[in-house]
């Protein structure tokens, strides 16, 4: 398994419960494979009468070994599981009750959580719950550093856990986030006009200004560098009549100040005629324009 400095997992995978169930699995092949090795390495006579009662002799053999591997440990590998199911449990009510939409692409920070292996399972929790591999979760605990209040405002929702209870930081708006659509381009930076209208199913070339910081950030009045490109600090959001669209590229347009440009991929169901289009970037919304689809 692989992790980032955040503990982001893959949803196919939930923590060390996931990887105990996995060896357990492949304990158990290794045993049956090994048993039918060894049975059919018997004489031919001990051979015959063992070999019907393998499947037996191997299951009463393994029950025998954990009965007394629990009965030293006292059953604290089956509690904690069920404490963990519990915790789990909480977390996601909770976290359900703060917030029971997100947006594709959200962003999550969760503040003042034990580092316990645990919550190594929340990037899988939340990505389940809310059926979206796109949510990205980071976690300050693991962390190097303290967040600054710019980095702060890169999140659409930050989290804090105390005492088991799931609350909500309010951030201060941004002021520096004012998003307007300058233009709409083809994928191969040509004009949409109604004699070239877009099609369903094609990704478009947003350019806008006032979409905020990038990272790394750099200083105001500045243009952006062509190498390497800068993303977009906060999530950018694209909506075409009202629904969410998939969003691609988000960086500054090199060697332009306070300009940016995102890709959007316009929905393929969408009808024929003039759709809006609605960019917004941490919750504020650009005035919306209209484009022609064919």
């Amino acid at each position: 398994m692989r992790t980032d400095y955040c503990g982001n997992i893959d949803t196919r995978f939930l923590g060390k419960s996931v990887t105990l169930f996995g060896w357990a699995l492949f304990g158990g092949a290794a045993l049956a494979c090994g048993s039918a090795w060894l049975v059919h390495r018997l004489p031919a006579v001990i051979g015959a009468w063992v070999r019907p009662a393998r499947a037996p002799v191997v299951f009463t053999a393994l029950m025998l070994a954990l009965s007394m591997y629990y009965g030293q440990v006292g059953g604290s590998a089956a509690e904690a599981a069920t404490l963990d199911e519990k915790v789990m449990r909480s977390i996601n009510t909770q976290l359900h009750a703060l917030q029971p939409v997100l947006p594709s692409g959200a962003r999550l920070l969760f503040r003042n959580e034990p580092d316990t292996y645990t919550w190594e399972n929340l990037i899988g929790l939340v990505r389940l719950s809310y059926r979206d591999d796109t949510i990205t979760v980071d976690r300050a605990v693991k962390m190097q550093h303290a967040l600054s209040e710019r980095e702060l405002s890169t999140y659409d929702h930050v989290f804090e856990y105390e005492n088991g209870r799931l609350t909500e930081l309010v951030l201060p708006p941004d002021p520096r986030l004012k998003p307007v659509v300058v233009e709409i381009f083809h994928s191969d930076f040509s004009r949409l006009s109604a004699g070239s209208p877009a099609r369903r199913g094609e990704f478009l070339i947003v350019k806008a200004t006032g979409l905020g910081p990038t990272h790394p950030e750099i200083a105001a009045g500045r243009p952006f560098p062509q190498e390497p490109l800068l993303a977009i600090g906060s999530r950018v959001a694209v909506k075409v009549n009202g629904r969410p669209a998939e969003v691609g590229t988000q960086i500054g347009w090199p060697r332009m100040i306070d300009t940016y440009r995102v890709d959007f991929r316009v929905p393929a169901n969408l009808p024929r005629g003039m759709a809006r289009v609605e960019l917004s970037v941490r919750g504020v919304v650009a005035p919306a324009v209209e484009l022609a689809v064919r």
